[in-house]
């Protein structure tokens, strides 16, 4: 069932300035729930231009469309870098295999919550 609540309950988890992993995550943790209905997403970042793991549209496509099925994860998009956020991400959405589902973010907390009850 869809919360209504206009309390904050996804949060995307960000290393500034620097991207460093977030250990308590492991390696192959993409959100840790707390409590009954918080999620805290691991990091997935995309910037595009001349930074380290800056990527096109085309290579976050290939990264997304890589991920094993079920993964849960948020992309968080900035605009330094050079990336324009609704050119660049209509034209990577266009490249996503049909596996690979665009939701919005209360609905993606939803989803990471239903894994979570179901392990």
């Amino acid at each position: 069932e869809k919360t209504t609540s206009l309390e904050p309950r996804g949060f995307i988890l960000t290393n500034v300035p620097y991207l460093f992993p977030i250990f308590s995550f492991g390696l192959r943790t993409d959100f840790k729930v707390v409590g009954d209905n918080v999620v805290l997403f691991r990091p997935n970042e995309w910037r595009k231009g001349s930074m380290d793991g800056a990527l096109t549209p085309e290579e976050m496509a290939k990264k997304i469309n890589g991920f094993d099925n079920g993964y849960v994860s948020p992309v968080y998009m900035t605009r330094d870098g050079s990336l324009d956020v609704i050119n660049d991400s209509y034209t990577m959405v266009g490249l996503l295999n049909d596996n690979v589902e665009v939701v919005d973010i209360d609905t993606l907390v939803d989803i990471a919550i239903e894994k979570h009850r179901a392990t």
